[in-house]
């Protein structure tokens, strides 16, 4: 070989080495640059997730409240419509206690005026009648 074929060869391997080298930084720059690209993908899938996760987090958080209200609102109604329903049982057992301690006077009563009808009660029993009888013109 001689000295200028030599230097050709190095010359060339020496560009080829020099092209691999700036071959390289640019597979260097373009995977970095495919990573980043990979990287924000996934970001934006990331962000759209939580965007998604905290607007069905809201969504619930306003069911959870809606329903809340509305068992307060009906737990409210249905206290109203107890005390409501005791009050009335009181009322009417309180009438119903007047009504029976009545009744009952009213018996004692009656019981009185029988005894003393029993205790009373004429020797003979036409005697008792002889006074209509007087007046209507019968005796």
């Amino acid at each position: 070989m001689s000295l200028s074929s030599a230097r050709r060869t190095l010359q060339c391997s020496a560009q080829t080495k020099a092209g691999e080298l700036e071959q390289k930084p640019l597979s260097i720059e373009e995977e970095l640059e495919t990573t980043r690209a990979s990287y924000e993908g996934q970001l934006e899938h990331q962000k759209k997730v939580t965007g998604d996760l905290s607007a069905a987090q809201k969504k619930a958080e306003e069911l959870l409240q809606s329903r809340q209200t509305k068992w307060q609102s009906e737990r409210t109604f249905q206290q109203k419509a107890i005390e409501l329903l005791q009050q009335t049982m009181e009322e009417k057992q309180h009438k119903w206690s007047e009504k029976e301690h009545e009744m009952s006077s009213r018996k004692d009563e009656l019981d009185r005026r029988m005894t003393e009808m029993s205790q009373n009660k004429p020797e003979d029993k036409k005697c008792c009648f002889c006074g209509l009888f007087k007046y209507s013109g019968y005796e």
